[in-house]
């Protein structure tokens, strides 16, 4: 069902609002690998790397509060 044009421009609108990109750029090889244990795991691409990205947020967190 394709979105009507007032719906697409609140979409975009909340997106640009609550959204930042975070371009990156890796080697083709590197990528591929990614994608595919994404795949593997079966999450989305974004959501793999989010995953991924928390969770080594939360290792470091870990290492740096005494304990």
């Amino acid at each position: 069902m394709a979105l009507s044009e007032s719906k697409r421009a609140a979409n975009d609108k909340y997106i640009s609002t609550h959204y930042q990109r975070l371009p990156i750029s890796y080697p083709n090889e590197f990528c591929a690998e990614v994608r595919a244990a994404a795949e593997a795991s079966g999450e989305s691409l974004a959501g793999y790397i989010r995953k991924s990205i928390e969770m080594r947020m939360e290792q470091d967190k870990k290492e740096e509060s005494p304990e």
